[in-house]
């Protein structure tokens, strides 16, 4: 199976993805390793995605909005 580019993937496919490899430890057991053969994500990721389902529960996992925050620019003055 080949790697998945997760920064292709539009958000609700990176969430999905998440999910799925959550689900399939809790059905399967599998180890992070064999997770991540089958996700065709790195090993490191799964590993950290699974540790913070666990630390912060499987709802932490949901990916947030990736922008700056909105509201007026800051105004910036170039000398006296």
């Amino acid at each position: 199976m080949d790697k998945i580019d997760g920064r292709k993937l539009k958000p609700e496919g990176r969430n999905e993805l998440r999910r799925l490899v959550i689900r399939l430890r809790q059905q399967s057991g599998m180890n992070a390793k064999a997770l991540a053969t089958v996700a065709g994500i790195h090993v490191s990721t799964i590993r950290d995605w699974l540790a913070r389902a666990r630390r912060e529960g499987v709802g932490s996992l949901t990916e947030k909005r990736r922008s700056r925050p909105g509201g007026p620019l800051p105004e910036i003055s170039f000398g006296p």
